[in-house]
């Protein structure tokens, strides 16, 4: 289907299986189009050689995606976005969709965006989607959106057996992010970043996420970024993720080959507050900073406040860091509950520990100096005048 400077596309309650594309769009093409609705679809193994395996989007505007299933779509050897691909096209929204078993042979093994502003990812579920750069979203330049309350599992980049693959689940080039309230559990990378990598035109926030028994064969278990503009974590909670060689949690670089005056412009900063970091593991070899994080280069900004972080020797700066068992309610999931995992129990040393404050303005009050309001569950944030440590509330 083609759209070609359509004012309004309309599309409910419809299955498309099967179908194929020698060029772009194996299943619906919008160009210079604008106000398209795309409800409680099916889309189940179409293909197309030059990328966007169902859907592409090209300087088209307001494109919505909500209630869809997407399952074993792809693209060509060459080409990206095995099920979308959002390109000189803004306010994209996809809601209330699933995304399972679509492959990339390049980048994006769900959705890939280029030029691309203002997109919002909500309420979605990633299951075992796979690239060679980013298993799920591969960002390229000039981007910007929100990925909310979303979940990803078991999402690949490249075979994590071998060498190449990057960023399980992400990779950014050049975007500006907020992911807020999601859980990456069971994502792998070949080599680098088995949840995100990010590169130097990157600013990311995480707020009320949980990280858990992500993998990456070479650095950062859930995290590689490299000369990256600014990384900030809050309430957020890293746990069993691994790294063969450095840093089960969080990589940081600044390469020492780029001059100080280049980096200064883009504020290569990493903050990281009210967070917990336990049982994550890397090499021993990682010269001795903590098994959650690695940092590299003199030209790194970097601050932990107010986080629980195991082995911490002081090695990287910080204040009100502890190094104490969290006491998680139940971190290995024995009693197969999604959502308490990670909370706290009675007497952890994480409860009205923190500092955090609401800097994604989550409730859409435009007030960024409150508290956070509500934890990943939902519950009221702070119970005794003083927010925990992690995703969430006491």
């Amino acid at each position: 289907m083609y759209f070609d400077h359509c004012e309004q596309v309309y599309l409910e309650q419809c299955v498309f299986s099967g179908n194929k594309s020698g060029a772009r769009a194996g299943c619906i093409f919008n160009d210079h189009t604008s106000n398209v609705v795309i409800r409680n679809s099916e889309f189940n193994q179409n293909v197309s050689r030059l990328g966007g395996g169902v859907i592409y989007n090209d300087h088209s505007d307001s494109v919505s995606v909500s209630g869809c299933v997407f399952y074993a779509n792809r693209c060509g050897q060459k080409e990206d976005g095995a099920c979308i691909v959002n390109d000189h096209s803004h306010r994209m929204e996809v809601t209330g969709c699933r995304f399972e078993s679509n492959v990339s042979a390049r980048s994006g093994g769900a959705i890939q965006f280029n030029f691309s502003k203002d997109h919002l990812v909500k309420d979605c579920a990633f299951h075992d989607n796979r690239a060679q750069r980013g298993g799920v979203f591969a960002y390229g330049r000039d981007c910007s959106g929100s990925i909310v309350q979303c979940s990803f599992t078991q999402n690949k980049a490249g075979d994590p057996n071998r060498p190449g693959g990057i960023g399980g689940v992400i990779i950014a080039g050049d975007a500006m992010l907020g992911i807020v309230n999601c859980r990456f559990s069971g994502n792998e990378a070949g080599d680098a970043g088995g949840v995100m990598v990010l590169g130097p035109g990157s600013s990311v926030t995480l707020v009320q996420c949980v990280f858990n028994q992500n993998y990456a064969r070479n650095n950062g278990g859930v995290i590689a970024a490299k000369n990256t503009q600014l990384l900030a974590i809050y309430n957020c909670t890293f746990s069993g993720n691994i790294a063969q060689r450095n840093a089960g949690g969080i990589f940081i670089e600044v390469d020492k080959r780029i001059p100080r005056e280049q980096v200064v412009p883009f504020q290569s900063r990493f903050l990281l507050c009210n967070s917990i970091f336990w049982d994550n593991e890397d090499s021993p070899d990682n010269g001795q900073q903590p098994p959650s994080m690695f940092v590299r280069g003199e030209q790194v900004g970097i601050e932990i406040l107010a986080c629980c972080m195991q082995g911490w020797d002081e090695t990287i700066p910080g204040a009100d860091v502890i190094d104490q068992d969290p006491l998680f309610l139940d971190p290995n999931g024995d009693n197969e509950t999604p959502d308490d995992d990670f909370m706290l129990k009675s007497g952890s040393p994480c409860i009205d520990a923190g500092i955090a404050f609401d800097v994604t303005d989550i409730n859409s009050d435009e007030n960024i100096n409150e508290m956070i309001p509500r934890d990943m569950k939902g519950d009221p944030r702070i119970n005794n005048g003083r927010i925990d440590l992690g995703p969430y509330e006491y």
